[in-house]
């Protein structure tokens, strides 16, 4: 971040809780990787419109059983947001088995948050983050296997 103060560095919980002065500038993102695989899906009208409704999700996994995860959604509210009570429920679970990656989207589903707007319903929102991350999570998955 570059502003009138001069530069500083902040974490990406930091900026998502408590965005920039209006009089700084984003300058550049520092990405660490640390192995797993990670994947985005979203829906939107079209491919370059803004999304009703996205996924991205980062899996470590060892063998078939998740030992990290990270969520994120956007499309639903005006701000995207992580959502660290999936990312529990997908630590320590099997996530390429579908059963679970189903039990895990429908506690998603109850637990975010939606807007209703031009786009979409809150409702329609919701219904469609399941399927949505589940297809996510499988594409983790697939891309996991892909890098042994």
């Amino acid at each position: 971040m570059l502003g009138a103060n001069g530069g500083r560095e902040i974490d990406v919980e930091s900026f998502q809780e408590s965005p920039p002065d209006p009089s700084e500038l984003v300058t550049h993102l520092r990405v660490s990787v640390s192995g797993g695989a990670s994947a985005y899906q979203k829906l939107g009208r079209v491919e370059q419109d803004r999304a009703i409704a996205g996924v991205a999700v980062w899996l470590e996994l060892e063998g078939e059983t998740c030992r990290q995860a990270r969520v994120a959604v956007g499309g639903l509210e005006p701000r995207a947001a992580r959502l660290p009570e999936i990312e529990s429920a997908l630590e320590g679970a099997r996530p390429a088995d579908e059963e679970a990656r189903r039990r895990i989207a429908e506690l998603m589903t109850r637990r975010v948050r939606a807007q209703t707007d031009e786009l979409a319903t809150a409702d329609y929102r919701r219904h469609v983050l399941g399927s949505l991350f589940e297809r996510t999570v499988a594409s983790a998955i697939s891309r996991h296997a892909g890098t042994r």
